[in-house]
């Protein structure tokens, strides 16, 4: 995969890139349903640590992840938009501040290499994402006001 190539029609790749942008801010928002609702019924996610087949088990993924997490903030950047008809193939980079529940701060960089659909009433979803974590710094807790 070359990086930073974005092919198709410019309207599904401004309409790709906005669904990225909410889909980060639902994330910081920890709206799970929200969340839940940009996969398929059928999507998988692999993070490398497990993988979760089926919006169900996904979201209880979710779940026992956030559990852990007081505060999360998340970004992204696109890496490449390659759009074919109702498909995508979409990677980014993803930078993430995340308050632990039990004190502590931790740095992530990682990149997303994911698969999306478009339903039938217009909407992009992910069918497939793929993380690769590329950088983790642990921060000492930070006290509070």
């Amino acid at each position: 995969m070359s990086s930073m190539t974005f092919t198709g029609l410019i309207d599904d790749r401004l309409a790709i890139r906005e669904f990225y942008e909410a889909f980060c801010d639902v994330a910081m928002q920890r709206n799970r349903k929200a969340w839940l609702e940009n996969y398929t019924l059928d999507a998988v996610w692999d993070t490398g640590t497990f993988r979760a087949c089926g919006r169900e088990a996904i979201g209880q993924q979710y779940d026992a992840i956030m559990q852990t997490f007081e505060r999360v903030f998340y970004t992204t950047q696109m890496r490449y938009i390659e759009v074919d008809g109702d498909r995508a193939r979409c990677g980014n980079l993803c930078s993430e501040r995340i308050e632990m529940s039990g004190g502590g701060i931790i740095l992530t960089g990682a990149q997303h290499d994911d698969e999306l659909v478009r339903d039938s009433s217009g909407v992009w979803r992910f069918a497939a994402r793929v993380f690769q974590l590329l950088h983790v710094d642990h921060v000492s807790p930070v006290a509070t006001p």
